[in-house]
């Protein structure tokens, strides 16, 4: 059989043969983009060579025109192109007999006859432990030659940076010396040729710090742990050291801003952030306290009425309140072990690390009472309170009445009161009690209060008290557990 371009429509003895007008296109001309390499493929012809053109452009065949000769081919990859630009690309067709013109050129049947690089290139994703406050480490996977990377941002180049071998050895570089909370392009070169292209922006620095405690007072021998907040809420790295200017008196762990009071005496405590060295400061005091309250852990009696403490009368209840509770529920407050070994020992338990000593106060749930106690003080002095407080509800309907710790006038009138804090209950690790469905909660709190004696009063009443919730037994109050209460005046120095 003759070649295509030689048939004709009859033979002639001796009849000059006749040539085709032209040499055929190249059919089915096609591209597939393979990561940072594209592939062209057609279907060949024979006796002839190919021209295949790629450009830097959208169709003009101008912009950094390529050409390459290929014989006997169907298909050839390319890797050599830019990252994230514009190719056109086209292919035609050269008879090996001269006599016969080269073809028309043929472009991609693909939807669109140009295409654009992958902007990644041969870039692997920038994960968040890639990222830094002024670095980034960039990583890229390639067999291919590279030798600098191109740091742009806002259209401009502002950082060019050579690779040495160790770094394409090892396929990565820390770009270092970036702005913070700034958007960078990065780019890998091969020569003129860029063969990557990715993005990512440095975080936030921290640009101040606040201490939540402010004007802490601590009793000679007792700690508490600072705190202090990073702004922005986003800032990258929110470590801070802590110091005292007078650890004789104050002292402090600098890491974890635990304070421990030493003697009596004032300190500064400062905190610095890591990052940029922002300080805040306040001053804790530390006083030699003496407890007011007589018998405030409960310790010294097991037997009612509780020693040192007068009951709250039924009468209190509905002068303060305007909704005092069920009388019928009123019970006197009354001493429980701290032991564990009575009145249902998995309801107490979890209260024991807090209590001290052998006893606390308890409230019986769904029962009202309290109990007070008059203290002797310095009209005009400053006083601080404190008291533990733990709730035990056993069903979902139990909500607590315990609303605060009470600095009343003697008479039992309204002067001061240091509300309870908002806590949740955490569900009790233990089985379910015989005979109940619901597992039994528990919350601790800490009341504390600070408040100024008015002119003219030279005692005051502390007072613990509970009422009975609105609904009876469909709206309970809880078991509710009180231990380590404190009154101490406040020294002015």
């Amino acid at each position: 059989m003759m070649p295509l371009w030689m048939l004709s429509c009859r033979e002639t003895v001796n009849q000059e043969e006749e040539l085709p007008s032209r040499t055929f296109r190249p059919i089915k001309f096609t591209r597939e983009i393979i990561d940072n390499t594209v592939k062209f493929t057609w279907v060949p012809l024979k006796d002839v060579t190919y021209v295949l053109e790629i450009s830097r452009d959208s169709m003009e065949f101008k912009r950094d025109l390529m050409a390459f000769s290929f014989e006997n081919a169907n298909q050839v990859t390319m890797d050599d192109l830019w990252s994230g630009e514009r190719y056109s690309a086209r292919i035609k067709a050269i008879n090996n007999n001269t006599a016969i013109p080269e073809s028309e050129y043929a472009y991609t049947s693909n939807t669109n006859p140009t295409f654009v690089m992958p902007s990644t290139g041969i870039f692997l994703p920038v994960t968040s432990s890639d990222i830094g406050i002024d670095q980034v480490v960039v990583k890229w996977n390639t067999d291919k030659p590279v030798d600098r990377i191109s740091v742009m941002t806002g259209g401009v180049e502002v950082k060019s940076v050579s690779l040495s071998e160790e770094d394409k050895a090892a396929e990565q570089k820390t770009i270092t010396g970036l702005a913070s909370e700034t958007a960078y392009i990065f780019q890998i070169y091969s020569g003129v040729i860029r063969r990557g292209q990715i993005s990512a922006s440095t975080l936030m620095r921290a640009k101040s710090v606040e201490i939540t405690d402010k004007d802490v007072i601590l009793v000679v021998g007792r700690s508490k742990v600072m705190n202090a907040t990073v702004l922005p809420a986003d800032a990258f790295n929110k470590a801070v050291v802590w110091s005292s200017d007078n650890v004789s008196v104050v002292d402090i762990d600098s890491l974890t801003g635990k304070v421990t009071a030493i003697s009596e005496g004032l300190a500064t405590i400062t905190v610095t952030t890591v990052d940029g060295g922002h300080k805040a400061s306040c001053i804790v005091k530390a006083i030699n306290g003496v407890n007011l309250l007589i018998n405030g852990g409960f310790e010294t009696t097991f037997t009612a009425p509780v020693e040192n403490w007068i009951y709250v009368p039924w009468d209190w209840f509905v002068g303060y309140y305007s909704s005092p509770g069920d009388q019928s529920r009123y019970n006197n407050a009354e001493i429980a072990r701290n032991t564990g070994d009575i009145l249902d020992p998995t309801r107490i338990t979890f209260f024991k690390d807090v209590a001290q000593g052998t006893n606390v106060l308890r409230f019986n749930n769904n029962r009202l009472g309290g109990v007070y106690q008059l203290v002797s003080v310095i009209p005009g002095h400053e006083y601080m309170l404190r008291a533990d407080i733990a709730f035990c509800k056993n069903s979902a309907n139990e909500i607590s009445q315990m609303e605060s710790v009470k600095i009343l006038y003697p008479d039992g009138s309204k002067f001061y009161e240091a509300k309870v804090p908002t806590f949740v209950y955490t569900i009790f690790n233990i089985g379910l009690p015989a005979g109940q469905t619901f597992q039994p909660q528990g919350g601790i709190v800490e009341v504390t209060g600070r408040f100024t004696v008015p002119e003219g009063v030279s005692q005051i009443r502390f007072q613990l008290d509970q009422r009975t919730a609105v609904g009876g037994a469909n709206n309970q109050t809880p078991r509710t557990y009180i231990d380590n209460c404190e009154l101490f005046e406040i020294p002015n120095f």
